[in-house]
This record gives structure tokens, C-alpha cells and sequence, in this order.
């Protein structure tokens, strides 16, 4: 009985296998460990099978179809390998990358042609519902590996403009097309999730943030406009910079208002202008951008794959399987925009579908289709310029700034030493009443532009001049002498604070020390005690903003203001009662309180 009773058992473990071994076998993702060994210049990494976290995931979200797409992509591409590559690092700012080796007892497997999906750490936290979390983010990055066996290039993807890619900025067609893909995959990722409670949870998070995502960047405009303040909003950007992004994605790839230019102020100094711009806090509703603009855009193009995906007739398997077919016949043939090159395939592959794609693709980009298209003319200008979002400040001032003559604005062009505003309104106005130029020399033709300036915008169109310029940026960093690092963005924040409240600080010692408060003092001392006061409360001030992008009461985040008041409450209380038997200082402390109070609430609302 008892051999009859192991065997059982053995059968049991051998049909049966418990834990991760069964997850791994059943889940075709395989969880990379990084290591800090390199091979012939690619990463090396070791087989994880503890990754049932991981794994639980996938089988309960959308994860899982997003494998199933990637293995029927497949079948449209060269590249052959069913498993998905997948690790995490810590602080990744996630990536679908190219080629690794697979350490296993001592031996070296070439993986140099797989793909792999790079997230961070932080992506296994568990918060799994929220925008931005690993069951969207995934399916963003799968996107990516999605696109890159599919419609093969022969070299990757070069990105000529220095505007950092967002959702609603424009660069590109290459760069939209690639991330617009990828984005779209983000939405699709909740539309189409099979778990309803995720689903649910998911949809929960986007009311909050939509809720509360406009109150921030309503501040954040006043900040940019009013004059002295202190900038919480633009500073605390790290915080909530991404929530708008991810909202953006969602929004404006569901609803199409990407095809709209952003918002734009007119600031005196032409590279707040650009950065307001490129902040995307709104759209303006009665600008249309121009057809190479939208086709430039990355949230164009995921409204386009969006909308083509949900109006599709069949599973999601036989909407893609239509799209990865196009994506390896047609896709990076020649310099046409990947957007035009997809339509004109997918009329020639799905012939029935004809009128909706083209209806499609209208209503992405907000012009009827047509073949030809404006060519990229790259202009480069030397200065300094601000190319990432969250360096508000200028903490990592490139020194060139380069931009496509059919896409730009007139303020891209005012950056253009010699060239003035009147100038760039006459280029691009003449550039909008002919569609686009074919080539720089036709700014000839415009009869309000000077010689002087032909020269400018011909000696700064071409490869070289890029090239010589992305040249002297390397070896800047190489030599140190540009130091492209957070702390400076930290350090140029810190900067910016503090002069702003030394501005605030003369003000208010002002009339404090020689208006309000009769009695003479020792100055010094006066100033080295309210100025240490004032100090604490702008502090205040900064974690009131910080905490607030974060902290909900209900569906609402807690108003900055609130936390500030309680904050200055309770120093007040602990103040007073600290001197409480000497009537004069109580009364000096509760006065500086409230002007410096005063202060830092104009900065707040």
C-alpha cells in the first residue's frame, strides 16, 4: 500500500508541477536577471524562475493578449522566437531594447537578435490599476518590439529633432510613427482588458486624475504668466509631469484633439515660449496644426491606430494580424511618412476597407489623405536651448537646438540669431498659403525676407552642420564641460528658488523692519532670525505642492493651500507658546507669519 502510495505521489509531482515551475512553463515570458558582465558589447543576463509576481500579473491583464499579438507578429517578420524577454532594473526608464547573451551553467546563449522589454523595479510595486502601472506600460513597450520586427529598417531610428518626444509635441515622422504605435497600445490596453475588476480599477484612477490633473495645470500657466512667483507648480513638475503625460495619452488618443496645436504664449524670452509650448497644458481648438505637423505628432498616430482597431470588424488577432501584414509589406520602403506608406498598403491589401481608413485617417489628422507629403528640412540653431520638459530652469542647457522648417513655428525660428519676428511670421505664413517648401532655397521667393536672412536659414540646413554640431555635443560631454545629469536640473531648481524669495525676502524686510515694527532692533540679527523664518515656509510651501499632487481625500487631491495653513498653523501654536509671556514678540511673530503667509499664498493659488 505504501509503494502504491508514492508512486501516486511521484505521478502526481511529475504531471503536476507546483509553483513557479509550472507558472514559467505555462507563462512564455522568461524574467531576466541583469548582471554587471558584458559580451561583444551586449548585456549579459541570468534566467530568473522565481517570478511568480510577474507571473500572476500576466495571467490576469491585459499582458497576456499582448503576448498572443507579439506571436502572431510574428508571422509577418523574420524574427522567430515564441518567448517574451523580459527584466527589470533599478530606475529604468523602460525600454524595448535589442540584443543580450543568456548565461546558463557557465554557457553563453546568443540572443544578440531578440528583443527584450526593459522596466523598472518600481514596476513590481503591486499598484497594477494606475495609469502608467506595469499592465499598461507593458503593452506599450510590447508595442514597440511589435513594430520593430515588423516593419524592419535598415538602421534604427534617428532622431534629428531636440524637442524630447512627448505625446502632443512634434519631431519627427519616424520617431511619431514609433511612439505613436507604441502609445496606442496604452489605450488599447484598457478598452480591451478581460479582467473587469482591473478594468474597472483602471477607469477609477483616469476619473481621479482627469478630476484633478487640470487644477495643476491651471497653476502651472500662472506660474509661467504671473510675475515673482515662486514657481511651486513648475517646480514640482518631477511630480506630476508624468500623470499629465499618461492622461494626455489617453485623452487626446481617444478623443483626436491631438491634431490641434498646443496652447502658446508669447513670453519676451523666446525659450519660455517654446517650453510653455512644448508643456502641452492644453490645446488650442481653433488651430489646426498642418498635415506634416500632425503627421510629426505621436499622439496623431495613436488616435489613428486606435480608432482603426476599435472600429475593426473581428478579434483583436484578425484586426492585428491586417496591421502586421501591412506593417512587413509596405512599412520603411522608401522617405514616405510610415503613416501614408500604411494607408497606401492597407488600401492595396484590404481594398473593401478603402473608405474606412481613409475616413480614418481624415479624422486623425484632420486632412484628406493624399501621397505626397513635405520632405524634413532640418535647420540647426546654435544657443542654448531647453530640450527636456522637467528641466524647467535651464539646468541642462543644450548648446543647439535643430527643427524641421515645415513643422516649426515662428518662435523656432526666432531662435535663429538674425532672423526677426516679423521675419518668421512672413516664412511661415508663406509656407502655410503653399502647403510646404521642397527645399530651403525656395525662402528665396518670399519677397519680405532679407539676403541676410537666406543666408542664416541656408548656412544652418545641412547634414553637416547638424553633424559638426552633435559632434562638439559629444565631445562637451566626453570632456566634462556639459554635464548631463538630475542634480543639475535639482541644483538649477534650487537656483531659481532662491533668488525669487531673496526677491520676496528684501520685499517683505522691507516693510516689515522699517513700516510695521516702530522699535529699533539689531538688524543683523533681525534679518538672520526672519530670514531662516521665511525660509521654513517656502519649504512649506514646496512639500504643501508636492504632497498634494499625491494626497486624495475621496476622488479630490488636498489642496496645496490646506496643507500650508495647517502647516503654519501648528509652527504658530508651538511659536506662541514658546514666548508666550513676552506680549511684543508674540505679536512680531504673528505678524511676520502672516505677511510671509501672504506671500507664499500668492505663489499657491
Amino acid at each position: 500500500m505504501k509503494k502504491l502510495l508514492i508512486i501516486f505521489i511521484l505521478c502526481t509531482m511529475l504531471f503536476f508541477p507546483s509553483g513557479s515551475a509550472y507558472a514559467q512553463e505555462s507563462c512564455p515570458i522568461s524574467i531576466l536577471t541583469p548582471t554587471n558582465e558584458t559580451k561583444n558589447g551586449f548585456p549579459v543576463f541570468l534566467s530568473d524562475v522565481d517570478s511568480q509576481e510577474f507571473w500572476n500579473i500576466y495571467n490576469n491583464s491585459f499582458i497576456k493578449k499582448s503576448v498572443e499579438l507579439y506571436q502572431e507578429a510574428q508571422k509577418y517578420s523574420d524574427f522567430k522566437d515564441e518567448r517574451v524577454y523580459l527584466t527589470f532594473k533599478e530606475n529604468s526608464g523602460r525600454y524595448a531594447r535589442s540584443g543580450f547573451y543568456l548565461k546558463e551553467d557557465g554557457f553563453y546563449y546568443d540572443k544578440t537578435k531578440s528583443p527584450y522589454i526593459e522596466l523598472s523595479t518600481s514596476d513590481l510595486s503591486g499598484y497594477y490599476s494606475k495609469l502608467n502601472s506595469t499592465t499598461q506600460i507593458f503593452p506599450h513597450e510590447m508595442g514597440h518590439v511589435i513594430h520593430n520586427i515588423t516593419a524592419v529598417r535598415d538602421n534604427e531610428i534617428h532622431q534629428n529633432s531636440t524637442n524630447m518626444h512627448y505625446s502632443n509635441i512634434i519631431t519627427e515622422y519616424s520617431t511619431a510613427f514609433s511612439e505613436g504605435f507604441a502609445e496606442h497600445f496604452e489605450v488599447i490596453s484598457r478598452i480591451f482588458e478581460e479582467n473587469e475588476e482591473l478594468k474597472q480599477e483602471i477607469y477609477q484612477d483616469l476619473e481621479k486624475k482627469k478630476n484633478n490633473i487640470p487644477k495643476l495645470l491651471q497653476k502651472g500657466r500662472r506660474d509661467f504668466v504671473l510675475p515673482l512667483r515662486l514657481d511651486y507648480y513648475r517646480m514640482s513638475v518631477l511630480f506630476w509631469l508624468q500623470t499629465h503625460e499618461d492622461l494626455k495619452r489617453h485623452e487626446l488618443g481617444s478623443n483626436g484633439d491631438g491634431k490641434y496645436k498646443n496652447s502658446l504664449i508669447e513670453f519676451n524670452n523666446t525659450q519660455k515660449t517654446i517650453l510653455y509650448r512644448n508643456m502641452g497644458l492644453g490645446q488650442n481648438l481653433q488651430q489646426k496644426r498642418n498635415i506634416q505637423q500632425s503627421l510629426s505628432t505621436e499622439i496623431v498616430v495613436s488616435n489613428f491606430f486606435i480608432n482603426l482597431v476599435t472600429t475593426g470588424d473581428g478579434d483583436l488577432i484578425e484586426i492585428y494580424s491586417k496591421i502586421f501584414n501591412v506593417f512587413s509589406k509596405y512599412l520603411n520602403k522608401d522617405n514616405t511618412p510610415e503613416l501614408i506608406e500604411f494607408v497606401k498598403g492597407y488600401m492595396i491589401e484590404y481594398p473593401d476597407e478603402k473608405d474606412r481608413i481613409l475616413d480614418i485617417y481624415k479624422e486623425s489628422t484632420g486632412y484628406a489623405f493624399s501621397k505626397e507629403f513635405a520632405p524634413e528640412i532640418w535647420v540647426v540653431s546654435e544657443g542654448k536651448y531647453i530640450s527636456i520638459i522637467m528641466d524647467q530652469f535651464g539646468g541642462l542647457n543644450f548648446p543647439f537646438y535643430v527643427f524641421n522648417i515645415n513643422t516649426c513655428e515662428k518662435e523656432d525660428l526666432i531662435t535663429l540669431k538674425g532672423i526677426s519676428k516679423k521675419e518668421a511670421e512672413e516664412i511661415i505664413s508663406y509656407r502655410e498659403s503653399i502647403g510646404w517648401f521642397n527645399d530651403i532655397a525656395e525662402i528665396e521667393d518670399i519677397p519680405e525676407i532679407s539676403k541676410a536672412t537666406i543666408e542664416i536659414l541656408q548656412y544652418n540646413n545641412s547634414q553637416e552642420r547638424i553633424q559638426t554640431m552633435e559632434n562638439q555635443l559629444e565631445e562637451k560631454i566626453e570632456s566634462g564641460k556639459l554635464v548631463i545629469s538630475f542634480s543639475n536640473i535639482i541644483f538649477a531648481y534650487i537656483q531659481h528658488l532662491f533668488f525669487r524669495l531673496m526677491v520676496w525676502f528684501i520685499l517683505f524686510f522691507m516693510v516689515y523692519y522699517y513700516i510695521i515694527i516702530k522699535e529699533k532692533r539689531p538688524l543683523l540679527l533681525t534679518v538672520i532670525k526672519k530670514h531662516i523664518k521665511f525660509l521654513f515656509l517656502v519649504a512649506l510651501g514646496l512639500i504643501s505642492v508636492i504632497l498634494s499632487s499625491s494626497l486624495y481625500i475621496g476622488d479630490t487631491t488636498v489642496n496645496p493651500i490646506s496643507l500650508l495653513l495647517i502647516g503654519v498653523l501648528i509652527m504658530q501654536i508651538i511659536v506662541s507658546f514658546i514666548i508666550r509671556k513676552d506680549k511684543i514678540k508674540t505679536k512680531d511673530s504673528f505678524i511676520s507669519t502672516l505677511i510671509m503667509t501672504a506671500i507664499i499664498l500668492y505663489s499657491l493659488y
